[in-house]
């Protein structure tokens, strides 16, 4: 009877030992939550905030940027986007403090743009005349899907034990692993009531 149980625990273990090293930062999906922009996926060198990797977009479609003011007040500030198809760079575009709108109850600037036809990622950059630090969790800066800014919420991406991929894989190797193991149970059974004739 063991043997029902072992095969499923076996293979259990192993997939649970493989996934803690599976690399889930992936800029190759969008985002679970609204805000696109990951921490995770930025650092700063001198004034400028960089995306480390260019991240997932959708083609001729609006979003909106918005950033507190605490990171644009004190020196001349400028929002960079860059647009690619893949790796090609397709345009350029650019907004300064002086261009962007300015919501006075929440102290944001923002703006909104259209993706080019083709883009499916885009590179950001902007300067950071606040005290942003690399590691750190880049607050009140966000990028969101639509042409209204919202208030800010964080990136949200579930780490792959949150994921429904994780709860499928786990469940079949669940249920494969239990009926493997029944069956190496039965055969077993069988080979041995036969060496006891």
């Amino acid at each position: 009877m063991k043997k029902i149980i072992l095969l499923p625990i076996l293979l259990l273990t192993i997939f649970l030992f493989v996934a803690t090293f599976i690399d889930v930062k992936t800029p190759s999906k969008l985002p679970d939550g609204k805000n696109y922009i990951d921490s995770n996926n930025v650092f700063k060198e001198e004034r400028f905030v960089y995306v480390d990797e260019p991240f997932l977009v959708k083609g001729n479609t609006k979003y909106t940027f918005s950033i507190s003011r605490a990171y644009v007040d004190g020196a001349p500030f400028e929002a960079i986007i860059e647009f690619y198809e893949d790796t090609r760079l397709i345009n350029v575009y650019s907004k300064d403090d002086w261009t962007m709108s300015f919501d006075i109850p929440t102290n944001t600037y923002y703006f909104t743009f259209t993706t080019p036809l083709k883009t499916n990622y885009i590179d950001l950059r902007f300067v950071d005349n606040g005290d942003y630090v690399t590691g750190d969790e880049l607050v009140d800066v966000q990028l969101e899907e639509g042409e209204t800014f919202t208030e800010y919420e964080p990136y949200f991406n579930p780490n792959f034990f949150e994921s429904t991929l994780f709860l499928i894989i786990f469940g079949s190797i669940l249920v494969i692993g239990t009926v493997g193991g029944w069956i190496w149970y039965h055969l077993t059974k069988k080979s041995k009531s036969k060496k006891k004739r």
